[in-house]
């Protein structure tokens, strides 16, 4: 689930939420760390929540079956939202039981919730026909879970909730979302725990990401004179904290990843920049490290390493 450009916009919020000390390295880390939790508790918790709505149709069968007056719909309802082969194979996630219990996620899920969001979808009419249908196609299981989750996600009591437990879910929401989309799309497949590709690997999180973050920090000073001569009319001061993290980060990137070319590393910066910093800063942090990067490469300080990788 975790791209390198998600994992630089963790060491970029983690470097820009405290004061630089290269006495607490470990204290970083342990932030970071937290950080790419959060984004895998925040989808452990979209699951479950999906896990729970699907399971209230039994509930649902059963206020129905004991109806004094049940109308032909209710006469007509199968649970099969929950019963079809794609629902069951989100429920049946062996890897979403085990990080559930990790993360304590069922105590952060309110019931009554669950059935207000329920008890909304099922006053949809595709789903009334979905119900009472004889039979369902993959594609139809699929659409219908889709539906749920779109429904989640423009649900103003999904999003309160979820914004109360979890601070990181404006920065995690494009994220989370693609990947519960992905997810869904992917449950017609058998004897397949979804949940495994979206475990953060540590080739992205360890090796690269606490690699950049742990160098940035210890080499502020020498990164902040190698950044400096390259400001021309901007003052250091004047210039704003999170751009010069970035230009930090990238630097660092350049001279210590040796397997991203350089020309990927400038690209993700200025794209990093147009989300969290002005909006002047994709140009002045394109060129800076324009400039940066010609120095280094005319100095031989550029390693690059692997197939097909240039400067």
């Amino acid at each position: 689930m975790l791209s390198r450009r998600n994992v630089r916009i963790k060491v970029l919020q983690v470097i820009y939420g405290s004061n630089i000390n290269h006495d607490k390295i470990e204290r970083y880390q342990r932030n970071y760390q937290t950080s790419i939790d959060r984004s895998l508790e925040i989808l452990v918790y979209s699951l479950r929540v999906m896990q729970k709505i699907l399971k209230y149709s039994l509930t649902d069968a059963e206020n129905r079956k004991y109806k004094k007056l049940p109308s032909d719909n209710d006469k007509l309802f199968k649970p099969v939202l929950l019963t079809n082969k794609q629902s069951q194979n989100l429920m049946n996630s062996q890897l979403l039981e085990i990080y559930t219990r990790k993360f304590h996620t069922d105590t952060k899920i309110d019931q009554d919730v669950i059935r207000r969001l329920y008890l909304e979808f099922s006053k949809d009419e595709d789903y009334i026909q979905y119900y009472i249908a004889a039979e369902h196609t993959t594609e139809e299981n699929i659409a219908m879970l889709l539906k749920i989750y779109k429904l989640l996600t423009k649900n103003e009591v999904f999003n309160e909730t979820i914004e109360d437990h979890y601070v990181s879910w404006d920065d995690d929401e494009s994220l989370v979302v693609g990947a519960m989309k992905k997810i869904i799309k992917s449950l017609d497949q058998d004897e397949y725990d979804f949940l495994k590709d979206y475990i953060p690997d540590d080739e992205t999180v360890k090796e690269f990401g606490e690699t950049l973050l742990i160098a940035t920090v210890k080499n502020d000073k020498s990164l902040v004179e190698l950044i400096t001569p390259f400001l021309e009319n901007w003052e250091l001061e004047r210039v704003a904290a999170i751009d010069l993290i970035m230009l930090k980060m990238a630097v660092t990137e350049i001279l210590r990843i040796e397997s991203i070319p350089t020309k990927v590393t400038l690209n993700e910066y200025v794209e990093i920049s147009k989300i969290y910093s002005t909006e002047k800063s994709k140009e002045f942090i394109n060129g800076i490290l324009d400039r940066i990067i010609n120095k280094l490469n005319n100095e031989n300080k550029i390693i690059k390493t692997g197939r097909g990788l240039d400067n």
